[in-house]
């Protein structure tokens, strides 16, 4: 594998971050990036993490507030559409996620 240059990586690092502010998948990104640009599974996964990082330090606390509204609102309906549908281990993964938002895992 043929290492890339700084301007390539800059390049690659712009565009997932305008993938993942425009709520593109993170499979699809991932995807793209081992696809497409010919990066290994853990290089794509950096370019995510550190594009994940960015966008999070770019937001306000008000912001941050209403984003993690908007999940939790998003991961109850999905639990309970999940419940309904008799997919309980998905209603289960909904339920502990639900839980780390919300704190209450720490807590104990």
């Amino acid at each position: 594998m043929v290492k890339s240059t700084r301007a390539e990586a800059a390049a690659r690092q712009a565009w997932v971050l305008r993938e993942l502010s425009l709520l593109r998948p993170r499979v699809e990104i991932k995807t793209h990036l081992t696809e497409v640009e010919g990066v290994s599974p853990r290089t794509a996964d950096r370019y995510i993490e550190k594009a994940q990082k960015q966008l999070l330090a770019g937001i306000s606390a008000t912001q941050r507030d209403e984003l993690l509204s908007q999940m939790i609102s998003t991961l109850q309906s999905t639990a309970r559409r999940c419940a309904a549908s008799e997919r309980f281990g998905e209603t289960v993964a909904c339920v502990k996620l639900l839980a780390q938002l919300t704190g209450l895992l720490e807590r104990g």
